[in-house]
């Protein structure tokens, strides 16, 4: 994409991303699909902390805020996403894809 284009993001594939089982305790999930972005959904009641790789994610990676979205870069070769809350249990989705605006 050019730089200073905008494009609506538009899931890989046949749409489909998904559900982390969050928690207090890091989780990781392996993509369905590739893209250059990943739009994280944060269902839960709390912050959630994201990172696109398989690492641990921890309080120190990018917060999304109790239902919000985050539609973050990834780059082409990102084939695993990890998540933490800050308390609780709750869902947070992520769906490859490719966009730059939501």
């Amino acid at each position: 994409m050019a730089v200073g284009m905008v494009a609506p993001f538009a899931p890989s594939g046949n749409g489909v991303g998904v559900a982390m089982p969050a928690s207090t305790a890091s989780v990781s999930a392996t993509l369905p699909a590739s893209g250059e972005s990943v739009l994280f959904f944060n269902s839960t009641a709390s912050i959630a902390f994201v990172r696109t790789d398989a690492g641990p994610a921890t309080p120190a990676d990018t917060p999304i805020p109790a239902g919000g979205r985050l539609l973050m870069e990834a780059g082409p070769y990102v084939s695993a996403v990890s998540c933490v809350l800050a308390s609780g249990s709750g869902t947070v989705y992520a769906s490859p894809g490719a966009g730059s605006t939501y």
